[in-house]
């Protein structure tokens, strides 16, 4: 009896942790929130225009952000709040610019220095982007969950005062293992990415030279 209890219980045991791992994770759709909170300290003051992104992804839905597979094979699918990356983004990015100490207001200029210098020189500076790519992947191999994430975005920052635009590449690649993944990991993941891109591509949170 005794050997028959102890295998009765090592069932349980294993039917438990095979359920408490099945109601860690489940196929679907799932939301990410994309928020800057970033430590910054107000250096700057003035006001920036932000044009809203553009979203030139290829194959990829508006709100979509990727994916992971779980232990079945089924696939679990990860959407920005509000199904609007573009929007998004813009959002993240104003959040930024208020940090450092900048008023943010919307605005559309043509991509050229001849178009920057036609803008209001109420602006400090004028901001447009364009996201090229931005897929977050996560797959199980060999009990190990690798990641992936792609960040490829293209960066407009005009001075009016001046007519001077830059054309700023923005690229990050990360590539890891992780372990008891779940959406609160995707969504900081994703947003200490996204944050640490914006700040070490635009600096604005640098002190103005005099």
């Amino acid at each position: 009896m005794t050997g028959n209890n102890n295998g009765f219980s090592i069932i349980i045991f294993v039917a438990a942790a095979a359920l408490f791992l099945w109601g860690c994770a489940s196929s679907g759709q799932k939301f990410i929130h994309l928020d800057f909170q970033h430590p910054i300290s107000k250096t700057r003051s003035g006001r920036v225009g932000i044009e809203p992104f553009q979203d030139k992804r290829q194959n990829m839905g508006p709100g979509y952000l990727g994916y992971r597979t779980l232990l079945d094979n089924s696939r679990e699918t990860f959407f920005v709040t509000g199904l609007d990356l573009s929007r998004s983004l813009t959002h993240v990015t104003s959040q930024y610019i208020q940090a450092c100490g900048f008023d943010t207001e919307e605005t559309s200029f043509e991509h050229t220095p001849e178009g920057v210098g036609q803008s209001s020189t109420n602006f400090t500076y004028i901001l447009a982007g364009q996201i090229n790519d931005l897929e977050y992947t996560a797959v199980k191999k060999a009990g190990r969950t690798h990641v992936g994430l792609v960040i490829d975005l293209t960066l407009y920052l005009g001075e009016p005062a001046t007519a001077t635009l830059k054309t700023i590449p923005v690229s990050m690649t990360l590539d890891q293992v992780a372990f008891n993944l779940d959406r609160k990991k995707v969504e900081e993941m994703l947003n200490q990415s996204i944050q640490e891109v914006l700040v070490k591509s635009l600096a604005l949170d640098t002190p103005a030279a005099e």
